[in-house]
């Protein structure tokens, strides 16, 4: 796959719970991880939350979002479900509605790495260079051990900015950070140190 083609598909090392939903290469699947959060609010939210992320597993979409806006409802203070929210409308092709579904995860969770990344990806698809670099950089402060952002913003840095020292530096990173490497990386990153040189 060349790195152009990568916008549309990949998925992170993290909480993968709905292969339908996988955002970008730049993806985040839907989020699992919610439940340290969710907790407080009581055992009734939780399930709720692991009842939607069940219906997403099963394709059940619209149950699914009714689940999630329910557990907003009981628990606003939750990034995860507006996250959530904002994969299944970047799947259904609402871009708007997910940029506003990140944004509101955001607002709860201004460090919601998964979020940024989303909302750098939105960015990059439709040729904003400078907002899907500030989303990605603010993506990796949150979580710079996170391998996926660093191959995002690699492929930024490479493909669209022309920056190859740059690109190198977080493809390298990425590998590091992988518990195996990715033969596609390694290819980029073979391809980047022979233009350097």
């Amino acid at each position: 796959m060349s790195r152009k083609r990568c916008n549309k598909h990949g998925v992170t090392g993290l909480a993968l719970t709905a292969t339908l939903l996988l955002v970008g290469c730049a993806g985040s699947p839907a989020r699992k991880d919610a439940a340290a959060d969710i907790s407080p609010a009581g055992e009734q939210t939780q399930m709720k939350y692991d009842q939607a992320l069940a219906a997403l597993n099963n394709n059940q979409v619209a149950l699914a979002e009714n689940l999630f806006k329910q557990v907003i409802a009981d628990k606003p203070g939750l990034s995860a479900p507006y996250f959530n929210l904002g994969v299944i409308a970047e799947k259904q092709g609402d871009l708007p509605s997910a940029r506003t579904w990140y944004a509101q995860a955001l607002d709860v969770n201004p460090k919601d790495a998964r979020a940024l990344n989303q909302l750098a990806v939105l960015a990059r698809e439709e040729g904003d260079f400078e907002n899907a670099l500030a989303f990605y950089e603010r993506a990796l402060k949150a979580e710079p051990n996170e391998p996926v952002y660093h191959r995002n913003i690699a492929i930024l840095y490479d493909m669209y900015l022309g920056d190859y020292v740059r690109a190198l530096e977080h493809y390298q990173r990425c590998q590091e950070l992988r518990s195996a490497p990715d033969e596609q990386v390694a290819m980029w990153i073979a391809d980047l140190e022979r233009r350097i040189q």
